[in-house]
This record gives C-alpha cells, structure tokens and sequence, in this order.
C-alpha cells in the first residue's frame, strides 16, 4: 500500500483531471448560436438543440399571454446560445408549416420544469392554447420520460407560429425541442420507458435482495449495499418522472428530490467500498477518506434541504466528481493487491464513470451526435450495481467460508482432528433412538510423556484417534473429551444394541493391540452405557465414566495380583 502522501496525491491529480475535463466539455456548448428558427414540416421527425432555442423573458405569473404580448417579448430579448446553466423563464417561436395534415408530439427536453404552456396562432386566425405541459400538468398521452411532451395537430396547408414558454428556477441541460411524427414517438417512448423503467426495476430488485439477506444475517455491508442500490434506484426513479407518472395525484413536483437523495446514495456508497475491501484494517487512509465522504454526503442532504435547487444540483454534481475517481482509483489499487472482489466492483465503476463522461460530453455537442444521455448513465447505473452485487457475493462467499472454519474450528479438536465436546453434545441432540456410549481411557499416558517426551505423547494420541475414527466409521462417531479421554456414539436399533457391544469391544482390544506395538505401556480401558430418548444423556455419560473406572480399576488390581506384593 503507498503511503499516505503518495496515495492522497494520486487521488487528487485523478480528480483534478476528472474535474477539468468535465468543465472543458460544459462550457465548450457557449461557442454555438443560431438565429430564428422556420420550419418546412415533411414526414420526418425534426429535433431542434438549443443553440439559439431560447430567449429569456420577464414575465410575471399574473399576465395574461396574448399575441400582443408574446411578440412584444420576443423582440425585446436576444436567443441565447444555449440554455445551460439559466433560469427563469424561458420563450421559443416556432414558424411551422405542412402542406398535408399532421399530427405531432412536440418534446421540451426538460427533467426539471416548473411550468410550460405551447400556443398556437395559425395564420389570419387568434392565437390559441394547444398544452398546459409540465411535471404536475394532465396529460393524455404517454409519458415521454426525463422530458416533457404535449401533442399538436396541423390541419392540412398549416402555416403558423408555436409558441413555447417554461419556467424553472434551473435548467442544467440543454433544452431541446423535437417535433416527432406519430411513429416515432410512440418507438422512443417505448426505448426510453423500457430502459428507465428496466433500469430502475433491477435496482430496487438488488436492494430488497440485499434486504432480505441484511434481515437474515446481520450484516451491516448488506444494509450499505442497499443503500447504495436502492437510494440510486429511486432517486432516478423521481428525477425521471417516473413516481409523478405512476402517482399522477400527486401535488408535488418530485423530480428535483433526485438531487437530494443523490448524496445519501454517495454516503452509502462510500461506506460499502469501505466494507467491501476491510479499508479500516488494511487501508487505513483510504478509510478516513471513504468515512470523510460519507460525512460529506450526509451533512449535504441535510443542508440541501435549505438551499435553491441550482445550488443543490452543482453540490450534487460535485460529489459525483469527486466519488467517480475515487471509486476508480479505490478498485485499481485494490486489484494491484490481488483482491478478487476488485475486478467487479473496478468495472462497475468505470461503466458508470464512462456514462457520465458520455453525459457531460452530451450537453456540450449538438445531442444529436450523443443521444439519449439520461439513458446510457441509467443502464449503465444499472450494469454497475449488477457488478457491485458480484463484489458483494464474492465478500460473502469468502464471509460464509472464514465462518465456516470458525465453526469446524469451534467442533474440532484441533490435536487429533477428530470432534470436541461441543460435537459431541450437538450430536447427542439429533439421537432419536438408542444408542450405545462408550467411554474411552488411555492407560500409560504418564509413562510415555515422562519416558518419551510430551512430542511423542502427542503422537501418541493422534495415531489411538485416527485408528478409532477409521475402523468406528461404520458404526458412529468419535470424540475427544479429556486429555486423554475419548467418548464413541453409537447409535442402532434396540434389537441390535445387544449384539453390537461385542464387536465393539473387539474393535477396542484391537485398537490396543495396534498401539502396544508401538508403545507397549499403553494400553485402553472403557466402559459402555445404553442410552434412549426416554433417558437423561448426563446419566448415561456419568455410567459409562463409572464403568471405564471400574474397568480400569479391575486391570490394575489385576496387575497387581501377578505381581505380588512387594
């Protein structure tokens, strides 16, 4: 890992330049104007940028917009070069004509409007009001998502002037106007609904995946993750339009909430990659960082919420300036350490960073060479969150296989690998029938450590617990209860309990027999117990203890017996 000054210099030269490139490509829109615009309608779908769409206008709630004062306040304003960055209220006019009739879907490229209404004077006739368009505005057609859309028919021969007049306290993308004939409208609401729509849906998919497993497991990471995913997944889902369209009685223009969920969404973000890649143990600095732009992310959401929206959308952007990199940089240096999750959570990132550049560069060139921008950030959103669910299961599955040697660990004697205890209970407890338990004692135990060394004791031990486990296999389990106490499990039918004891008494005397050629002062004393559900399991390893002792008692009075008193 690179020191801290090395590692805090290579994240700012990649934000720097990220920051840079961003700037260059918005600003670079304010080179293009056009004059007033006349329109010779075919068959065809003609769209319009915003290089000299719009002029900006004073105009008060309380007038009443008539011929007379639409013209009056077209004169007196220029057309700007381009929409970006304004607010306020904003006019375009329109000479159209047709020679055959038409009807046509006239979309105002706007996420955030407050208000917009299209007139429509016909030659030699008053001008009349075609649309009342906006986010809260009835609307019967289809909604054109992440823009907003009303329909105007021209009657055969038509020559006329379409007026169109918003309002919006910010407007951070180029406005363009696209007059679409009837097929093509309905193919890109299609495209469009269909990504959004799709886009949104895997989103908040993951996140009650994530959800689900965060209720089962506990863990923390699974509750970032979904934060992460599903804070992202509804904020597009507001600033698309998406929840005003699904919930039409709604007297709230959420499509700027957007803006405000987006650094909470960061917030968890940060603290997921921080997770993800343990950045607290192994990378402390990239860790402050990751803690740093939560903080940052939360304490803007809050202040957000007394700020103007121009403000709120540049603050939001910023954070996504500086987190893009960050998220890159974080995924390169992790994967030069050779951490798997890396490649996942590294892809992810760049698609998502790329769509953004894509985005920037969109609204700095005519939109006809890139677009549909909102679409390639939103499916690649999409693609990264996928990416970032693999990163997600590959921390898991390294989770799950770290808690499963804990557990082994905790059930294995880790000596004679054979089970501990707590096996030993657990197994106790699934026993539905009768079973036989047979107490183990290894005699000569001092003798060989005093004799031989504490090594070969050792071996000792794990050569009796091997020659047990494999020739007890077929019929229960051994365990390691003692230093040098083992208990067996057996568990049969009753009929069969009665025949089974002597082979496994045969089974002991040959063990014992394989140990004393090796190390003739052991030897094994035991004792059995019948157990049955009926049965207190204590009882029954307390009797089994009592016959090994007595057992072992009897051999030593034996012995004693053969050889005299002294």
């Amino acid at each position: 890992m690179p020191n801290s000054y090395s590692l805090h210099r290579n994240f700012a030269a990649v934000v720097l330049h990220t920051i840079t490139g961003f700037i260059l490509l918005s600003f670079s829109s304010l080179l293009w104007a056009s004059s007033d615009i006349a329109l010779q309608l075919g068959d065809k779908t003609v769209k319009l940028d915003d290089s000299g769409l719009w002029s900006r206008v004073q105009l008060t709630d309380n007038v009443d917009l008539n011929i007379e004062t639409l013209s009056q306040l077209h004169q007196s304003s220029q057309p700007r070069s381009t929409i970006i960055g304004q607010s306020g209220v904003f006019l375009s006019k329109l000479s159209l004509s047709a020679e055959q009739a038409q009807s046509r879907f006239v979309v105002v490229a706007a996420n955030f409007l407050d208000s917009g209404v299209a007139y429509w004077q016909s030659e030699g006739q008053p001008l009349r009001k075609v649309a009342d368009f906006a986010t809260l505005s009835d609307q019967f057609l289809p909604d054109m998502l992440h823009a907003q859309a009303f329909s105007l028919n021209l009657p055969e021969q038509s020559v006329g002037v379409l007026w169109v007049v918003i309002s919006a306290p910010h407007y951070p993308t180029p406005i363009t106007l696209t007059l679409y004939n009837a097929s093509d409208y309905y193919r890109v609401q299609k495209v469009v609904e269909f990504v959004t729509q799709g886009s949104i849906f895997v989103m908040l998919t993951l996140t009650l995946l994530a959800l689900a497993i965060f209720w089962r497991t506990k863990l923390v990471l699974t509750f970032w993750f979904a934060g992460y995913v599903g804070l992202h997944g509804v904020g597009w889902a507001a600033a698309s339009g998406e929840i005003n369209s699904l919930l039409p009685s709604l007297t709230v223009n959420l499509t700027y909430s957007g803006m405000h969920i987006f650094p909470i969404a960061i917030a968890c973000a940060a603290m997921f990659t921080a997770g993800l890649f343990s950045t607290k143990e192994q990378a402390p600095q990239l860790y402050r960082i990751f803690l740093s732009v939560a903080i940052c992310g939360v304490f803007m959401a809050l202040i957000m919420l007394l700020l103007p929206f121009k403000t709120v959308f540049y603050l939001a952007h910023i954070l996504a300036l500086i987190w893009v990199p960050l998220s890159i940089f974080t995924g390169i240096v992790m994967l030069r350490k050779h951490d798997f999750k890396a490649k996942y959570y590294l892809t992810g990132n760049l698609l998502y960073g790329f769509s953004l550049v894509y985005y920037t560069a969109s609204h700095a060139l005519a939109s006809s060479v890139l677009p549909y921008p909102e679409l390639i950030v939103l499916a690649a959103l999409a693609l990264d969150c996928f990416c970032i669910l693999l990163s997600l299961s590959e921390w898991l599955r390294i989770k799950q296989k770290e808690l499963t040697e804990v557990l082994y660990q905790a059930k294995v004697d880790m000596l004679t690998n054979v089970g501990n205890r707590f096996a030993m209970d657990e197994k106790l407890s699934q026993f539905m029938g009768s079973y036989w338990i047979v107490f183990i004692d290894f005699d000569g135990m001092k003798t060989i450590n005093d004799s031989l060394g504490h090594k070969e004791g050792d071996r000792f031990l794990i050569e009796a617990a091997t020659l047990m486990r494999d020739r007890v296999a077929q019929y229960g389990s051994v365990f390691r209860v003692g230093g040098d106490e083992f208990i067996w499990l057996v568990e049969a039918q009753e009929r069969d309990l009665v025949a089974l004891k002597p082979r496994l008494q045969e089974l002991i005397l040959n063990i014992e027999k394989d140990l004393k050629a090796k190390w003739p002062a052991s030897g094994i004393s035991y004792g059995f117990s019948k157990g049955h559900p009926g049965k207190d399991q204590k009882i029954s390893l307390t009797e089994a203890d009592e016959e090994m002792y007595q057992y072992k008692h009897s051999k030593h009075a034996q012995m004693y017996s053969k050889r005299g008193p002294l």
